[in-house]
């Protein structure tokens, strides 16, 4: 079990920083 919450963990945060990441970029074109 532990390594599946592991794996959630980590997805989530891939996902937080590919957002945070199209964030910038999207901060970037805009100025």
């Amino acid at each position: 079990t532990a390594t599946k919450v592991r794996a959630i963990i980590k997805g989530f945060v891939k996902t937080d920083v590919e957002n945070d990441l199209i964030f910038f970029s999207s901060q970037l074109v805009e100025h």
